[in-house]
This record gives C-alpha cells, structure tokens and sequence, in this order.
C-alpha cells in the first residue's frame, strides 16, 4: 500500500472533520460532541507546541489524520486522535498509516511509544494490535487512567505486527 505521510494543512481540516459521521465516531475520536466538531477544534489542538499533526495520501487522496504528541521529559511519545476516512476503513489504511506514525515518533528518538483508545472502540485496538501494539497492565492502565476523564485502553508499541 503506497500510503504517503505528510504534515496536516488547515486546507485538510474540513474534510477530516467530516469523517466522524455520528456522535460515537466524534466522541470515540475527538472526545467531543459532534456539534462542535469545528476547524477551530483542530487549531486548538495543534497550538501545542508538543503536537505534530500529519495526514496519509493514498494515491493522493487524503485517507488519514493523527498526531504525535511528544513527551521529551519521559522521552516517550503517543500517537493520538487517529481516525481514517470512511470509504478508507477496513482495507489495512489504519494500521499502515499507525506504522508510520511510529516510525515518524521512532525518527524523533523516542524509544517508548503508546496509543490510547476509548474502551468501547474495539476496531481502534485491533488497528493498534495489527500495528504492533500489546495492552498495558491493569495495573499501568489504572495509573495512566486516573488523570483522564473516561477510561481508555492503553496500548505500547512493541513492533511485533
């Protein structure tokens, strides 16, 4: 699969927005009501210096959205707010586009790099599974978890895809 990664272009946000078709899609993505699914949302999130946000081309087509959100502290990275265009689904889009985001975070020199997904959103953690990602402990999710606001399924990469 030729899947291209570029960096994220404001001329993207528009199309990427409309990818969460119902409010689960933008709750399970984005965290937020489907209402305020705007472009401003987008500009809110990449005003963190710390975020680096990226879309896939397939054959020139935009087909994906995620970011890289770098912790140089811990030296560790999480790829965050993936989402896959609706007619891309289920054709292996994800997982390809997840794999280059770990190599994108693995470029930047962090050696630890996870994912988190909301706990109802199995089609997310197979993605992550297939991309080379195991589940974390209870134990470590029940951390990570105390300063969320939802529960999540948090992931490590391991590079066993």
């Amino acid at each position: 699969m030729d899947l291209a990664l570029r960096q994220f272009d404001e001329a993207h946000a528009s199309e990427v927005l409309g990818w969460a078709r119902t409010p689960e899609e933008a709750d399970q993505w984005a965290s937020v009501p489907f209402l305020r699914l705007r472009p401003s949302l987008l500009g809110e999130w990449h005003a963190d210096p710390d975020v680096t946000p990226y879309v896939g081309l397939l054959a020139g087509e935009l087909s994906a959205y995620g970011q890289v959100w770098e912790d140089h502290e811990e030296n560790e990275a999480e790829l965050g707010r993936i989402i896959v265009a609706p007619r891309r689904r289920g054709f292996g889009v994800g997982r390809r586009f997840v794999s280059l985001l770990v190599a994108e975070a693995s470029a930047g020199g962090f050696s630890r790099i996870w994912v988190r997904a909301a706990a109802g959103n199995s089609a997310a953690r197979a993605c992550y599974q297939a991309a080379g990602f195991v589940r974390t402990t209870p134990t470590q999710e029940h951390e990570f978890n105390l300063d969320q606001e939802r529960p999540y399924v948090w992931m490590r990469y391991t590079g066993d895809a």
